[in-house]
């Protein structure tokens, strides 16, 4: 085991890669319980793209608990988290880029391992933006190896994924900063320190739409899964993109502003709460 000072994901996975001894480095969140063959699966997938150095994302699929309420199922089913909703059909040669190269379970050569940036203290963005160098220096693909499972063991609330909302923001103005050339690809220029100004209108006008549609999420969140068809399920990840917007707007301002993570994070929950309660 490794120990040290708190440094944030980069720091901790780059303490790790020192220690590490091996050839094949497999990078997995401490949420994630692997299949017993997970890394028999990564070592052949390495294997079978010898002629070109590859990262390899494995499937993680959510873990299922009772009981098993709404919010579950939309995590599991649409996009909100993760794009494994999408990449079911796909060739199995097709490089996903480092968007994909999500590090709750993924390896690469060591050969092609660069350091993480430890700017971006909070788990967010840290492996896209390793990721992105990874690929642009060294030309590997991000390959999707469904059969590398693990279960991941991580449960959202409402307030809990707004929460994760405004950090997304917040870190999306550090990352500008880091590379404003990704930030800019990644968000179609939204968040970036250009358009500060547009933001900040965004947060001055009238919140109480996107107030409105949390709240009638959180009323709907906990309801049992079952109870809802595929064509509500989809309406209601839908109707989450309003707040969501706006969680994210206010950590970019925030974070413009001089305000750290939990400051922003905390200040957008208690907004939300107060006029919620109102509200009813």
């Amino acid at each position: 085991m490794i120990r040290g000072r708190k440094v944030g994901p980069g720091g901790t996975r780059n303490r790790a890669i020192a220690a590490a001894t091996g050839d094949l480095l497999l990078f997995l969140n401490d949420d994630v319980v692997p299949e017993p063959d997970l890394i028999e699966r990564h070592i052949v997938a390495a294997r079978e793209a010898r002629d070109r150095p590859a990262m390899v994302l494995g499937l993680a699929r959510w873990a299922v608990r009772q009981p098993d309420l709404l919010i579950d199922r939309v995590l599991r089913e649409s996009s909100l988290v993760f794009f494994y909703d999408r990449m079911s059909n796909a060739p199995r040669d097709h490089d996903w880029g480092p968007r994909h190269a999500w590090t709750l379970n993924l390896s690469l050569p060591r050969s092609i391992c660069e350091p993480f940036s430890e700017r971006l203290a909070y788990p967010m963005f840290d492996d896209i933006e390793w990721a992105t160098r990874v690929t642009g220096r060294y030309g590997a693909p991000v390959l999707y190896r469904p059969e590398a499972v693990v279960t991941h063991h991580h449960w959202y609330r409402p307030i809990e994924l707004a929460r994760r909302e405004v950090m997304l923001g917040h870190q999306a103005w550090r990352l500008a900063d880091i590379n404003h050339a990704l930030a800019a690809s990644m968000f179609g220029g939204r968040f970036v320190p250009d358009l500060l100004a547009d933001r900040c209108a965004e947060l001055g006008a009238d919140l109480s739409p996107a107030i409105e549609a949390f709240r009638v999420f959180c009323e709907t969140a906990s309801k049992p899964a079952q109870r809802f068809t595929p064509d509500q399920v989809g309406s209601i990840v839908a109707s989450i993109e309003s707040w969501r917007t706006t969680a994210r707007t206010w950590g970019f301002v925030r974070a413009a502003k001089g305000s750290l993570c939990e400051e922003a994070m905390d200040g957008f929950c208690d907004r939300f709460r107060l006029r919620t309660e109102t509200a009813a």
